[in-house]
């Protein structure tokens, strides 16, 4: 545990010295523009998703968005956990266990974009109070939920796939490319592969859809940790 806690820690700060806080910058960027944009961005996403909803449309808007982003966001930030690292975990490997180099990278990234998905979420919320005089925190709760469990999934897909890969560039493209076949995926009889398939409206949470994200996890993550136990250095 403390290995990992070590790990954890230095990923942190290199990803606050790294281009992906930029990313985010960007992204929440992106994100507030869409929120607080024109109506007809706004009941473009609503009737899109969610058109019989009549929740607060700053908070609605917000999870869409947020959802549709995720799966580019999380590979943003772990498409180089273990394929961009090559000099770096050779010497890691020297001093720490394998399995704590790749969940203590693993989870320094997931909090960070935890974290961001939950400062949006507080900001939307407080915006929709100060706008609406109502403040749906339940909804909102279980939206950030779901946001989280929807990412971690996305991010043991792309966990994976950064073990496997060797250069960053094919872990990027490759995960891109994944992202893009599970679209597809989700509308066959394999969709159950796909986390697109597990899709919960605003405020919803259901075992029928967090199960099987969650299950992405279990079963990725020590097939990843494996894999890397395995891996030439």
């Amino acid at each position: 545990m403390k290995e990992l806690i070590v790990i954890f820690k230095d990923e942190v700060g290199q990803i606050f010295r790294s281009r992906k806080i930029l990313y985010m910058a960007a992204i929440s960027a992106l994100i507030l523009a869409i929120v607080y944009s024109t109506k007809v961005v706004q009941l473009g996403i609503l009737i899109l998703f969610d058109p019989e909803n009549e929740l607060n449309i700053y908070s609605l808007v917000t999870y869409y968005t947020l959802y549709i982003a995720i799966p580019i966001i999380s590979t943003l930030f772990s498409y180089d956990i273990i394929s961009g690292a090559q000099k770096n975990l050779r010497f890691l490997a020297s001093r720490y266990s394998r399995s704590s180099i790749i969940l203590g990278r693993f989870f320094a990234n997931y909090i960070t974009l935890t974290c961001f998905i939950l400062l949006i979420t507080i900001g939307t919320t407080l915006f929709s109070f100060w706008k609406t005089q109502n403040m749906d925190l339940k909804h909102s709760f279980f939206g950030f939920v779901f946001l989280g469990i929807f990412l971690l999934a996305w991010m043991s897909i792309n966990l994976i796939i950064s073990t496997i890969c060797h250069t960053n560039s094919k872990s990027l493209y490759m995960s891109f490319a994944v992202s893009i076949m599970l679209i597809v995926v989700s509308q066959t009889k394999f969709a159950f592969l796909s986390p697109y398939k597990f899709f919960s409206h605003f405020g919803v949470l259901e075992s029928t859809t967090i199960t099987p994200l969650i299950c992405f996890f279990i079963v990725l993550v020590p097939l990843s940790v494996y894999i890397f136990w395995r891996r030439d250095l």
